[in-house]
Formats: structure tokens, sequence, C-alpha cells
């Protein structure tokens, strides 16, 4: 059989906007569903969904299109069309999902929280039963490219999380944040990173979520203010900004209530960052007097020199040299069943000439027998040793095998991919 061909579907801030992608956004509870039909359908595949993207990597038959996979995801919901979607196979699918993992295909390049979501992704398709061998691999070796690059490179030195770079953009909107009150809602992952940063930069940090018990410990550990969520029109009235992050089904903030907190405050402007997906602010708050919403697309305009190019061009270096890695042990899987049939070959010529050897010399004692046996082996061992060497190296090119298996006389034909 053919080595199976890599794919890549997906859609991102690169292809689709935001009102689009977060129709698709698969939640907590969503999951196992997912994952279940995954299984189902395609019988295996990893799904990544972050703000920035969604995308579904799989294997097929090298006789298969990955269509397919693009209708899996549009019958996920939402209103994207088809040519929002991207569809990469092979070296391109596998190129694509190191620079996911660097960070390079992010909205702030080089940001590092993609690495632990890819993980995330590769953990839960696994829990689901939705990995086999080459997913593994693929995945494995994915995320090694990730860690050698923030290893090697200065991008290991750039602490850039979508957070912190809203952080980023608010300090270059407000000016200095030191003072300045801050309000984030919502306790998770990218809520934490941006606590972090406020109060890396001197700001007041209030936090209000759904568990006041999650706000209390994430206040706690960085020197903020826990708060419950019922208390939102009091904590917008103090705030000069406000990072959302808690991913609701439901609009968090309305422009009803930001019109009654700025009637109380007509000469102080407001400054919301949205980074949930789905977003947490109704787009419609942009509309109220001294108010300056922006969502996770909005920051696209800042998102550019974060990282300088030397460092990207470095990063790219590594991608293709652990990319041909990759393709070399890809492209080995063709051989295995040529090898395998070489290996028996040999070892059953071998048995057979040793025993016809052994016969010839029965006065040998067991030291001696085992000493020829010994050398029996060796020898078919450095007689096999450059012929499957040669497989591995060359054995994508489909002359290779026929000309391996004519020249040992080996039963079969390999399949050609």
């Amino acid at each position: 059989m053919a080595t199976p061909t890599i794919w890549v579907a997906g859609i991102s801030h690169r292809t689709a906007p935001l009102e689009e992608r977060e129709e698709l956004t698969i939640r907590d509870e969503a999951w196992d569903h997912v994952l279940r039909t995954v299984k189902e359908t395609l019988e295996r595949g990893v799904i990544i969904s972050t703000c920035n993207r969604l995308e579904l990597y799989t294997h097929l038959p090298s006789s298969e299109d990955g269509g397919r996979l693009v209708d899996f995801l549009l019958q996920l919901g939402g209103k994207a069309v088809r040519p929002r979607f991207y569809l990469l196979k092979g070296e391109e699918a596998v190129r694509h999902l190191f620079r996911v993992v660097c960070g390079l295909d992010s909205l702030a390049v080089g940001e590092a929280q993609i690495q632990g979501q890819v993980r995330k992704a590769f953990v839960l398709a696994s829990g689901a039963g939705c990995i086999d061998g080459i997913l593994s691999r693929l995945f494995h070796r994915a995320l090694a490219v990730g860690r050698r690059v923030r290893r090697e490179t200065a991008l290991g030195k750039v602490a850039i999380s979508m957070s912190s770079f809203a952080v980023q953009v608010a300090a270059k909107q407000l000016g200095d944040l030191k003072g300045v009150t801050a309000l984030v809602l919502g306790a998770g992952t990218m809520g934490r990173l941006a606590v972090k940063a406020l109060r890396a930069m001197g700001a007041r940090c209030l936090v209000a979520t759904r568990t006041f018990a999650k706000a209390l410990a994430l206040a706690q550990s960085v020197g903020g203010e826990a708060a419950p969520l019922e208390e939102l029109p009091h904590l917008l009235k103090q705030a000069d900004v406000v990072v959302s992050t808690s991913g609701s089904p439901t609009f968090v903030v309305g422009r009803e209530l930001v019109e009654e907190v700025m009637s109380g405050r007509p000469q102080r402007p407001l400054l919301l960052i949205d980074l949930a997906v789905p977003r947490d602010i109704d787009p419609e708050v942009a509309a109220v007097p001294g108010v300056n919403l922006l969502a996770i697309d909005d920051l696209k305009q800042w998102a550019k020199g974060e990282v300088d190019e030397e460092t990207i061009a470095q990063v790219e270096k590594i991608i293709e040299e652990e990319l041909g890695r990759f393709l070399a042990w890809y492209r080995s899987l063709d051989v295995l069943p040529v090898i395998a049939q070489l290996r028996r070959h040999a070892d059953e010529v071998q048995r057979k000439e040793l025993r016809k050897a052994l016969r010839r010399l029965p006065h040998l004692s067991p030291e001696e027998r085992r000493i020829v046996e010994a050398m029996a082996l060796a020898i078919t061992k450095k007689m096999l040793h450059q012929p499957i060497t040669y497989l591995k190296r060359m054995g994508h090119i489909g002359t290779c095998y026929q000309t391996v298996i004519e020249m040992f006389g080996l039963d079969g034909a390999i399949s050609q991919r």
C-alpha cells in the first residue's frame, strides 16, 4: 500500500473575518462530539481551534482528494463559505503546521501560546482515539520544532502572547499605563497573561469572572483586586481600559450598559479590547461616544515589527531543516515493506546456508559453532546495510523499489504513491 497523503484544511485570520471565524469556534463542551465525528467520518485527525484559526489535520489514501476535509469543517456551522478555507497537502501541509507551532502564522508573530494550544489539540485527539502513528510522529515533531526554535533563536526571549500584545496596544493608545485602572474579564490562560502584563506595566488591575473564586485566586497571585461579575457596571465606571477574554456564549458587555456607564463620565474615554472568540463585547458598543472598541482582528495594524526579520529568517531555516528530516522519515514508509521483505529473504538464505555449513563441520565445539553463527549474522547485516540505506534515501523514487526487488529476487511489487 502506498504511503497516505497528509492534508490540512483550515480557516484563519488571514482568510476570513472575525464574524465568520467566531461561529466556527469549538466550545469546551462540544469537543467530545466533534472528535467522535472525526473518528466516525475520517478515522483519524487533529483539530486546532484558537482565536486565530480552525484547522483539521489528517491523512488520506493517496488516491483520495482532501476536499472532504473542507466539507467537514463547513458542517460545523456558521456562515463562512468554501473560498475562505485553505487546503494544503503533503510537504506544504507539514511546513504549515511547523510554522503555526512556531507562531509565524499567528496574528501576533512569534506568540508562544499557540504551542500549548497545539499540544492541547493533540492530547484531545489522542484521548478520543483519533491518532495513529503518522499523526503522532507529525505532531511530536512539530512540537519539538517549536521548542527548538524558542531554544535556539531570539524568539524564545520574546514573551509574546495575544494578551501581552493587547496590553502593548493599550499602552500605545493610552500612553504610560502606570496608575491606569484596568479591568480584565475572564480568569483563564488569556486572562492570566493579560493581568500579568498589565501589572508589569504598573496598572491597577481588577479581575472579574463568573466564578469569583477563580478571579480571587488570579488577583491574589499578581497583586490585583477581584470582584464578582455582578458588579460589572460599577467596575466599568472605574476602568480606563478593559481586556475581555471570557469567551462567553453571549455578550458580557452590551451597548445599553456602556451607554449608562459613559453617561456618568462624558469626559473620560474608555478603551475596550475584546480578545474573546466568540466576542464578549457587542460590536454596537463601538458607536457609544467616548468608547474605543478593538476586537482581535483590529490588532492587526499593530502586529508588524514585534519580531525582527533576522529572527524570522533563523526560524524559517530551522523549519526547513526539520521539515527535511520529517519528510525523509515519511518517505521511508513507502519502502518499509521492501526492507522487511529484503531482511526476511536475507535471514532465510543465512539460516539455510548456515545449516549446510554446520552439517559439514560436525566436529565444532559449542563455542566454535557460536562463532560461526555470529560471523554469518554479521556478514548478513553488513551486506544489507548498503541496500537498506539506499532504499531509505532514494525509496521515494518509484523505480528504486523494483530495482531492489529484481536485484535480490524478491516477490511482488510495491504500490507507488
